[in-house]
């Protein structure tokens, strides 16, 4: 056979030959499928059929180092979701290395590609879950787990900048639950839209959270939302460079993916992680009821605290009060005492100087009358006078001058006359 074809070749065959004669070889020498591991390049979707581009890198490299195309037919694909389940749907995703069964095929027109037959999911889930291990021991390893969570929540976080598909129902779960609160809080909510699954998410994810971290004053908190899907939607919450950027944002990222089981890398390094949107909207709205309650209590034991305060400084100011009319009623007894002591004192003393007054004045009467000009008369004396004044001596007086001579009896005038040689009168 080989021979021949050599003997053809020689002599020249066409093309359509040429790819026959290969078919031939190829059906010869795979008479079994293969299983063999390959990376999704590319992923198109036509009336059910799944056209892929298979890859295989090489480390250091930026070029594959093989490339084959592959075709899995909507009736094989059905098979195998009966048979696997819907997860080798979830599989055909760019970027995810994959275990096929594969029956190599060269068609005379359209050349040649790989029949899938079979995918094994838990080989796929078995590299993500080793690469997610690795993942998480190196954010381990630079304490990044943790990070996040040393960002402080405000006591009322009220100001929410939320990254998600706005056509998501988990985000109109998330502002329904929110916005609707029975506590009537207010928040204020501003949407950064991004896709929140798919190859391009973990991107813009990264892409929103740069241009709040640019205004995170205006912010209290970052919520991701996701509302529901696959396991494997979970992989761009797994994209290492995403997660180290949530774990240096300088705000707490509350992280609600929308999963009840799986945990994914992001789930670790925020804040706080909850299963669903509206566990989020939950999660806020209880943080400030429990502040509310707070205020309340403490504004319950301070109003208690202030009537036990009142109540005892009321009993001491009743003591105080009972104490000083005590204190006041004695030293008012003892003020009337003294004053009572001092009125006696008083009143005696002023009895004692009324009486030597008295006697003062008896004894001034005495020398008064002693003294008294009409006692004196009384007695045969006489008073002169002359023109109102008392003449006491003789030579006061002189001859022919008239005078007032007054006894006791009455008053007399008399003229003055030289009686002898000494001119007296």
């Amino acid at each position: 056979m080989t021979s021949l074809f050599i003997f053809v070749v020689v002599q020249g065959i066409t093309l359509l030959e040429l790819n026959r004669y290969v078919r031939r070889v190829l059906a010869l020498n795979f008479a079994e499928p293969l299983w063999v591991k390959a990376e999704l390049g590319q992923v198109s979707v036509s009336r059910g059929h799944y056209y892929l581009d298979l890859i295989e890198q090489s480390q250091g490299k930026d070029q594959p180092v093989a490339q084959a195309r592959a075709n899995l037919w909507s009736s094989q694909l059905q098979m195998l979701r009966r048979n696997r389940g819907a997860v080798v749907t979830e599989l055909l995703k760019p970027g995810l290395e994959l275990l096929l069964k594969v029956e190599p095929v060269l068609h005379e027109r359209f050349g040649y590609s790989l029949k899938v037959l079979d995918i094994d999911p838990a080989f796929t889930e078995g590299l993500l879950s080793k690469a997610k291990r690795e993942t998480i021991a190196r954010l381990q390893a630079e304490n990044l787990l943790e990070r996040n969570a040393r960002q402080p929540i405000p006591i009322v976080a009220q100001r929410i900048a939320v990254i998600s598909s706005e056509q998501a129902a988990g985000y109109a779960d998330f502002c329904r639950q929110l916005l609707e609160n029975e506590w009537s809080y207010d928040f204020k909510i501003r949407l950064f839209r991004a896709l929140v699954q798919g190859e391009n998410a973990p991107e813009e994810i990264a892409k929103r959270l740069r241009e709040i971290a640019r205004r995170k004053e205006e912010y209290d908190l970052v919520c991701i939302l996701r509302g529901g899907g696959s396991k494997l939607d979970l992989l761009a919450f797994d994209q290492e460079a995403l997660c180290r950027q949530v774990a240096h944002f300088p705000l707490p990222v509350l992280a609600a993916i929308g999963h009840e089981t799986d945990q994914s890398v992001l789930d670790l390094v925020a804040h706080t992680s909850v299963k669903t949107p509206t566990a989020a909207a939950v999660f806020l709205t209880e943080r400030v009821l429990q502040f509310e309650q707070y205020l309340l209590g403490q504004s319950t034991r301070l109003a208690q605290g202030l009537t036990r305060h009142l109540q005892t400084e009321g009993l001491v100011i009743d003591r105080f009060e009972r104490s000083l009319s005590l204190v006041t009623a004695s030293k008012i007894s003892t003020a009337n005492n003294q004053l009572q002591m001092i009125d006696q004192k008083i009143s005696s003393a002023a009895r004692q100087t009324l009486s030597k007054q008295e006697l003062e004045l008896v004894r001034t009467e005495s020398v008064l009358n002693v003294l008294d000009p009409q006692a004196i008369l009384a007695r045969g004396y006489a008073l002169i006078s002359q023109n109102g004044q008392l003449l006491s001596r003789a030579e006061q007086s002189k001859s022919g001058t008239d005078v007032q001579i007054d006894w006791v009896d009455g008053r007399r005038q008399a003229r003055l006359f030289r009686s002898g040689p000494d001119e007296s009168v």
